[in-house]
């Protein structure tokens, strides 16, 4: 088949089907253009929501973190209190338990005329003022305070019958005397005095 088609119309064809060509390069570059604008916007839309989630998950761990120290602050000055008062409590005397004590210690035929106890006496010697019925429960007990983890150092002193020292006047003074003797009696007429140190460890609690 011959062409008998002008130059002129060959070229204006010829240039129409590239300008159809560039336009289609050009819708497919636009439309490309327009993907990656909205994959550009979506993915900075998707920044956006993680900043924002990252940021309010930061702020309610500081948050957590401030109470946890808070906690801890507070738990740490329980614990020094506790300390302080373990310290105070593992110091401190039971006076009681240490008169009950030495009341155990005390045999029959003994007595005490009394016990006043400090802090200040404990690991130092100390006097008991003591009436008994004869020698042997006095030394009775003075054995029992040296056989006793209470005390250390034990020793008699002082120690006289008031029997003797009334013998020498009338009934009725010896009596009298019996009877006013730093409380003794005709029941008790040996008074002695018992020194001793008391050991601190056991007033303890």
């Amino acid at each position: 088949m011959i062409n008998l088609l002008p130059e002129d119309v060959k070229r204006d064809i010829g240039a129409a089907r590239m300008n159809v060509i560039l336009l289609r390069y050009n819708l497919f570059t636009l439309m490309a253009v327009g993907i990656l604008v909205g994959m550009c916007v979506m993915f900075y839309i998707f920044l956006n929501l993680s900043q924002s989630s990252a940021v309010a998950s930061s702020d309610e761990n500081r948050a957590k973190v401030a109470q946890l120290n808070e906690v801890v602050t507070q738990a740490n000055a329980y614990k020094q209190d506790l300390a302080t008062a373990k310290q105070v409590f593992d110091q401190s005397i039971n006076f009681s338990e240490v008169v009950f004590a030495i009341a155990k210690l005390i045999p029959k035929g003994v007595v005490i005329s009394d016990i006043s106890l400090e802090t200040s006496q404990f690991d130092s010697p100390i006097t008991f003022s003591a009436y008994a019925a004869d020698y042997d429960e006095a030394t009775q007990l003075k054995e029992s305070f040296q056989e006793s983890s209470l005390f250390t150092d034990v020793y008699l002193q002082n120690l006289s019958d008031s029997r003797n020292a009334s013998s020498g006047g009338s009934g009725d003074s010896g009596a009298d005397s019996g009877g006013s003797e730093g409380g003794s009696s005709s029941k008790y007429p040996i008074s002695f005095s018992i020194n001793a140190v008391i050991k601190k460890a056991v007033g303890l609690w």
